[in-house]
């Protein structure tokens, strides 16, 4: 599961994923799914993620 969070962080980094809460359906930024959450680029490498791109 940690890869497809990763994968979706990576390729589109402001997406809000929808999830099953208590409450019904609920949604949040794919950054709060991510501990420690990183971006990657060739040039850069990892850098500590900034925020939606």
């Amino acid at each position: 599961m940690g890869r497809d969070r990763q994968v979706l962080l990576a390729h589109h980094p402001g997406i809000e994923v929808i999830l099953p809460t208590e409450q019904g359906v609920g949604r949040v930024r794919v950054q709060d799914l991510v501990p420690f959450a990183t971006a990657w680029s060739p040039g850069q490498g990892s850098v500590p993620f900034a925020g939606d791109s």
